[in-house]
């Protein structure tokens, strides 16, 4: 059972940058999740919005612009003026910036059907390059047919589809995809469905919880890891229920 930080530490910092998967090193995390899609020159940019508006001082689309165009923003600036200059990260940047550290990297496949096969290609050409061991990575989208070959073209990862709604026979289903995994709104799955999945093998991720009753609630049953934009309140809840709290 891991505590993933939602676009890292993203409740105190800039979410998908750097300094907020430093801070999630820092609360205790076990994995990250994160976003990535496409530059207009097929560069993988870390991001979770099809437009620039809401986390950069950029405007328009990624799609339509370059990854040195992009390199240039500003992420940081509208969080807090604290983050003034954090640069929007690559793919590369993660990459490298996992050698130092052994956390699990939840890579959700951003983008429709025009582009999304094209990102899970660029995506696991970048990881091989860098050496990074596959089985550090789960690779998730909401787009589930992309989902379906990456288990044979990354040997070692997981592969998991995000769902916002209830499965009907969810193992099957999963069966069906070629999955290893499922990741479910919290709201979208009962504890009898989750563990039913963990018994057969599956691993079950929740997002996205920062209430601390439904956190609890959640590391009690045991069954399931869960994404939060707070680690370091969900890493001090599991230590105090570890300790009798």
């Amino acid at each position: 059972m891991h505590i993933f930080a939602h676009r890292g530490a993203s409740y105190t910092h800039p979410e998908n940058t750097i300094s907020a998967f430093n801070a999630a090193v820092e609360a205790g995390a076990e994995g990250i999740e994160l976003d990535v899609t496409l530059s207009k020159d097929e560069e993988v940019v870390v991001i979770h919005d099809a437009t620039l508006e809401r986390t950069t001082n950029g405007s328009g689309l990624v799609a339509e612009h370059t990854a040195e165009a992009l390199a240039q923003l500003d992420a940081g600036v509208w969080f807090s003026k604290e983050f003034k200059g954090e640069p929007l990260p690559f793919l590369g940047d993660v990459l490298e910036w996992m050698k130092a550290n052994q956390l699990i990297i939840n890579l959700e496949l951003k983008g429709g059907m025009d582009r999304v096969y094209r990102l899970a290609e660029r995506v696991i050409d970048e990881i091989v390059k860098s050496g990074v061991a596959a089985e550090r990575f789960v690779l998730s989208s909401f787009f589930h047919p992309v989902l379906s070959d990456l288990r044979q073209k990354l040997p070692g990862s997981e592969v998991a589809p995000l769902v916002v709604a209830g499965l009907y026979k969810p193992a099957f289903y999963l069966d069906v995809v070629g999955a290893d995994a499922l990741h479910a709104n919290v709201l979208t799955i009962t504890k009898d469905e989750a563990r039913g999945l963990w018994k057969k093998g599956y691993q079950v991720r929740l997002f996205t919880i920062n209430d601390p009753t439904l956190l609890k609630e959640w590391f009690i049953e045991g069954t399931v890891s869960l994404m939060t934009d707070m680690p370091a309140e969900a890493v001090q809840i599991k230590q105090d229920l570890c300790k009798g709290k």
